[in-house]
């Protein structure tokens, strides 16, 4: 449950104060207090003709106090509320209200027109053997509440009701009254007004107001010291005076004086000022008398007023409530402090509330009285703006039960239909991501017609790609097998057969060799049938260099016994008629045999040997190698190249 917080606002003609209270359980909170100077001009005969300015005023108080309430309840005072209590035979309650609306006239000084009034029945009482009803009737001028509504709704805050002060202030007071013997008055001192009203039997009973106020001390103050309101004013707020304060010359004063004719001693300031303020004091406490006197009479002495608190405009004034109980004779309580109300304001807010408490006391009641209360009282909200929150509430009630009762539906639609409207989310969702790619539609179809228009043609190139093989590959395991001195002249490839044919030359028959081996040994090729030829210079035939079995080992070896990789053996070489044998192969040696520089070893040598011979002292021979080779791919080699190029099932964009 929301916590209920009302700001109080009062208004005097150079004042304002405001009290925002807090429901706290069944108790209420005082949660910021804030009291400010209304600048001259902004009422004049009652009403306010400067709106903007008394806007600023409050919208400043509100700011930098920090109040956080933003409903609010006006109080109108003195001559500008009246309260009557009325008695009318027993009647229902619309008779009750024609019969007020008609004798309007006769209980308050305005035009009924421009008229605000609320009323309560408080009892039914028996005269003269006939039932009575006792009615207490408050009332305002409307026009007077125009400018006072307008400034405080252009501050931000929602105004709830109008309320006459003294049918406020009074709730705070309820253990001074509630089963009193006696009945208790209250006396409201303002700025230029005070306002009296008295409570018996636990009702209130009436109200009036006396010409008597702060206004009234201050200018009598001002007249002895001189000066302006201001600065009278802030002397007594400097310089409280003591009421009961007793001023007596000295034995050597009063000897001096007495010895001097016609010489007086100058008074002392706080004695002057003690003497204006308690003439006119004394025209306060004639008022007060007499308004005790006229209520005690209109009660046919039924009830006698046995006490009186007194708040307000007072902070000035020491020792108030001795000096007004020995004037009247009466039981007097002055208010140093708001009653009924748990303390919790800031550090700003506290020092002023020090100052300024009994000031604060109206606005307090009239926030208390609307946080505790169910139903407001007395309220004179012009009817016209009473109806238009009417309707607002109702209207409100009416929005309220709705969301109740669609709530409730939707509920139950939730409950019976939750993965239907999981499912809703989603259209939704979707239908907005939609929305975000609607721009780029027409685009988008475009384009899927063209890939549709290509898939053909790109599935049958993808169908070629994946038949064919890695010249890549194929071609840089190829060169990584030959050295320096040794190159392909012709690369053949069967892609039906899988077959390869190499042809290949040579400087050296170790670079053969190198190659040849590196065949037989590569992860790709598997050499399946080879053919090799030899293009080799003649051996001269008186002691030539032949390739016998296991000579040589130098040389990079060239020559060797061993059988070579595949099962192809190397026999030494034979000239015989020019024809040379390796591994039972016939290689036809037809070139010229070109003239050393110095003649060969003599006799069977060996590789190293012929090595060692020419290493430095005469040009090598050009040996040239052919060698065809038919290869088949490694069926490992092709498989693993099929991840390369997967098959596409089909390119066609739907």
């Amino acid at each position: 449950m929301a916590e209920k917080r009302i700001i109080g606002i009062d208004f005097t003609n150079n004042e304002l104060r405001l009290v925002e209270v807090v429901q706290k359980g069944k108790g209420a909170v005082l949660e910021h207090f804030a009291v400010g100077e209304i600048p001259a001009g902004v009422f004049a005969a009652g009403k306010v003709v400067e709106v903007d300015r008394l806007r600023s005023v409050i919208k400043d108080l509100l700011t930098t106090h920090r109040f956080k309430g933003k409903k609010a309840i006006l109080g109108v005072s003195g001559k500008f509320g009246v309260t009557r209590l009325i008695t009318l035979p027993k009647m229902n309650l619309t008779q009750t209200r024609d019969a007020i609306q008609l004798q309007l006239s006769q209980y308050v000084p305005f035009s009924p027109g421009d008229t605000s009034y609320d009323y309560k029945v408080l009892r039914e009482i028996k005269e003269e053997e006939q039932l009575q009803q006792e009615i207490l009737l408050a009332a305002t001028r409307r026009s007077m509440l125009q400018g006072l509504l307008q400034a405080v709704r252009k501050a931000g805050l929602t105004v709830v009701a109008v309320k006459i002060t003294t049918l406020s202030s009074y709730n705070l007071f309820e253990s001074d009254y509630f089963d009193a013997d006696q009945a208790v008055g209250f006396c409201d001192v303002r700025d230029n007004v005070t306002d009296i009203s008295f409570v018996g039997e636990n009702l209130f009973r009436l109200s009036r107001s006396v010409e008597f106020g702060a206004a009234s001390i201050i200018e009598a103050v001002r007249r002895k010291l001189g000066g302006s309101n201001e600065e009278t004013l802030e002397y007594l707020q400097y310089n409280p005076v003591d009421l009961t304060e007793v001023f007596q010359a000295s034995a050597e004063m009063e000897a001096d004086i007495g010895g001097l004719a016609g010489v007086t001693q100058e008074e002392p300031r706080a004695k002057i000022v003690r003497d204006a303020v308690i003439r006119v004091l004394s025209t306060f406490v004639n008022e007060l008398m007499r308004s005790i006197r006229y209520f005690e009479s209109q009660q046919k002495r039924r009830a006698r007023v046995g006490k009186v608190v007194i708040f307000g405009n007072i902070s000035f004034l020491k020792n108030l409530e001795p000096y007004i109980a020995e004037q009247t004779g009466l039981d007097i309580r002055v208010v140093n402090e708001i009653p009924e109300l748990t303390n919790s304001l800031s550090e700003l807010d506290q020092r002023l509330y020090h100052d300024h408490a009994p000031e604060g006391v109206v606005a307090a009641g009239l926030a208390y009285d609307a946080v505790l209360s169910k139903r407001l009282e007395y309220n004179l909200m012009p009817r016209e703006a009473l109806v238009r929150r009417k309707t607002y509430n109702a209207l409100k009630y009416v929005a309220g039960l709705y969301i109740v009762m669609v709530a409730l539906a939707l509920a139950y639609y939730f409950q019976k239909y939750e993965t239907a409207e999981g499912f809703k989310t989603e259209i939704a969702k979707t239908e907005r991501d939609l929305q975000k790619v609607a721009p780029y539609f027409t685009e988008t179809e475009n384009l899927k017609a063209e890939i549709n228009k290509v898939a053909p043609k790109m599935e049958g190139v993808m169908s070629i790609t994946k038949k064919m093989f890695p010249w890549e590959v194929l071609t840089t395991e190829l060169a990584y097998m030959m050295e320096d001195y040794s190159w392909v002249t012709e690369y053949s490839l069967d892609a039906q057969k899988k077959e390869l044919k190499i042809t290949a030359i040579t400087f050296k028959l170790s670079n053969f060799m190198t190659f040849w081996v590196s065949l037989h040994n590569s992860r790709i090729y598997n050499v399946t049938e080879e053919k090799i030829d030899l293009d080799l210079p003649d051996v001269p035939q008186d002691g030539g260099p032949t390739i016998a079995p296991g000579s040589g080992g130098g040389g990079g070896g060239a020559g060797a016994s061993a059988p070579p990789p595949g099962g192809v053996s190397i026999s030494p070489v034979s000239n015989r008629g020019g024809i040379a044998q390796f591994g039972g192969m016939r290689q036809m040696a037809q070139r010229p045999r070109p003239e050393p520089y110095y003649g060969l070893p003599q006799g069977p040598a060996g590789i190293g040997d012929i090595t060692d011979f020419w290493r430095g002292r005469q040009r090598p021979f050009l040996v040239t190698v052919e060698a065809g080779h038919t290869f088949a791919i490694r069926d490992e080699f092709l498989k693993a190249q099929e991840d390369i190029y997967p098959g596409l099932d089909s390119l066609k964009v739907n």
